[in-house]
């Protein structure tokens, strides 16, 4: 699991069984392409008040779920 307020990285790939949480407050950026992998669980939440961000530069595959 991923831990952290800010992080930016060139590329992004999550390997099987893998798990993200980006939570309310937390920004992830990835300047390059982002590979998710059947199976894996990355999502994005938003609270009342607050939303976690995943922005992406480049091209992505796999699912990316939002929950608000």
């Amino acid at each position: 699991m991923l831990l952290v307020n800010i992080a930016c990285s060139q590329k992004v790939y999550v390997v099987s069984d893998g798990v993200v949480r980006i939570t309310p407050t937390v920004f992830v950026h990835a300047g390059g392409e982002v590979e998710v992998i059947a199976g894996v669980d990355l999502t994005t939440t938003s609270d009342v008040t607050e939303s976690g961000s995943f922005i992406v530069s480049d091209s992505t595959t796999g699912n990316i779920t939002c929950k608000r």
